[in-house]
């Protein structure tokens, strides 16, 4: 008889597959550690990142305004460098308005100064407009606060309540700022 002989099977004991399943276990679950751990700090360099981004872009924000802002104070200084010059001047043009509404009556010699006096407005007037400084119309015009300074009301029926009857003192703008504004009387409705 030929017998065969078959051989046997290198099959794991029971023990040695328990034991290495354990130890599979065992990998696996540091491996599912380091993961969580991986995860966790991946997560907490994402939330550092979005919080510097948002730093810098807060930062970033901040010198673009203080760079419009200073952008601003430069040609505010350059636009209105005049204004306290002008401020000193402004009597010298009332005194020569309020000499020409003098008129010295009875003098002949007079006409000549007084046109001397009207020149010398004038050139002043053209040398102030060169520079952005300009009178502030007022006389017939609705009253403006923002412009105008009232003194007195006066009650008319002549014209419409809140309009300038009178102008005690001429204001005066540099470019676009009230310098001095206006005195005037201010119409008012009867009562």
């Amino acid at each position: 008889m030929n017998e065969k002989i078959i051989p046997e099977e290198n099959h794991p004991s029971p023990e040695t597959a328990e034991t290495e399943k354990n130890e599979g276990d065992l990998v696996l679950n540091e491996l599912t550690l380091e993961l969580d751990q991986a995860k966790k700090r991946l997560e907490e360099t994402e939330g550092k990142i979005k919080t510097e981004q948002d730093r810098f872009l807060r930062a970033q924000a901040e010198l673009q305004n203080v760079l419009k802002r200073a952008e601003r104070d430069v040609e505010n200084a350059y636009k209105y460098a005049l204004e306290r010059f002008v401020i000193e001047l402004l009597p010298v043009i009332d005194s020569l308005e309020q000499a020409l509404e003098a008129k010295g009556e009875g003098n002949k010699d007079n006409t000549s100064h007084m046109k001397g006096v009207q020149l010398t407005l004038e050139i002043f007037l053209k040398v102030l407009s060169k520079f952005g400084v300009h009178p502030i119309p007022a006389m017939n015009l609705p009253f403006n606060p923002v412009v105008h300074e009232a003194i007195s009301v006066q009650e008319t029926l002549e014209v419409k309540p809140n309009m300038v009857l009178q102008v005690f003192q001429k204001g005066y703008l540099l470019r676009d700022r009230v310098i001095r504004a206006a005195r005037v009387i201010v119409s008012k409705g009867p009562s």
